[in-house]
């Protein structure tokens, strides 16, 4: 569950005028200083007001709308940042915002490649909720191109909880890829993600929209499922 600034951004950066081709962009092409970049980065994890959020990425975005060098050199230190080895799963509420915010701008980048970094850390929370994922919707963003990765996730993290994530992700994108993919995972081990699965697969049967989980009854029975535990 995002907060109300995250939900801001989001809308912000996942509108079809965030999407950035590195191609499509001819303008300006001299690059900020890497200082001028991380400076805005580390903002990231203490942003303040919404206003000043949208200053922040605003200018994190314009730096990536520059040219393709430079879109590649903010995204590169935006991946440094938030690619710390020894993170643990549950941080402090600053690393939470960088994560927060930063999932969010690489989501709106489209820069796929930070997909195995973002679903390596698919469970990272501040632990105040269960609802406090903010990668996970992130990855979400990035449609069909995600599931391969998510499939072999869920297939050989050793993980319980990560693999529900996984299994989350997947269900969430929905499409033929993503009934695929939940079909392949019939090697789980976990009762509650094996009911999780089966509970996706029949909630994709719906006529009014096949392969995706819709609204009531199927998805009130979906997150039930979900929220199952041993």
């Amino acid at each position: 569950m995002l907060s109300s600034s995250a939900l801001f951004l989001a809308g912000l950066l996942l509108s079809g005028a965030a999407l950035v081709s590195p191609n499509s962009v001819h303008a300006q092409t001299l690059c900020l200083s890497h200082s001028e970049v991380s400076e805005a980065i580390k903002k990231l994890a203490l942003p303040g007001s919404p206003k000043e959020l949208a200053s922040i990425t605003t200018k994190i975005r314009a730096e990536a709308k520059r040219s393709a060098k430079c879109r590649t050199r903010a995204v590169n230190q935006l991946m440094a940042a938030m690619g710390n080895p020894d993170l643990a799963t549950d941080v402090d509420q600053a690393t939470y915002n960088t994560w927060q915010y930063g999932a969010l701008l690489l989501a709106g980048l489209r820069a796929t490649e930070a997909l195995d970094l973002l679903i390596d850390h698919l469970n990272l929370t501040d632990g105040l909720s269960i609802n406090h994922l903010p990668v996970r919707d992130a990855v979400i963003s990035f449609g069909p191109i995600a599931v391969p990765k998510l499939r072999r996730a869920a297939q050989n993290n050793p993980n319980i909880y990560f693999r529900k994530s996984a299994i989350f992700c997947i269900a969430s994108i929905g499409g033929l890829s993503a009934r695929n993919s939940l079909e392949a995972l019939n090697g789980e081990s976990d009762r509650c993600n094996k009911e999780f699965i089966e509970a996706s697969l029949n909630a994709f049967k719906n006529q009014r929209s096949p392969n995706r989980i819709i609204f009531d009854p199927e998805r009130s029975r979906w997150y039930e499922a979900y929220y199952c535990h041993e």
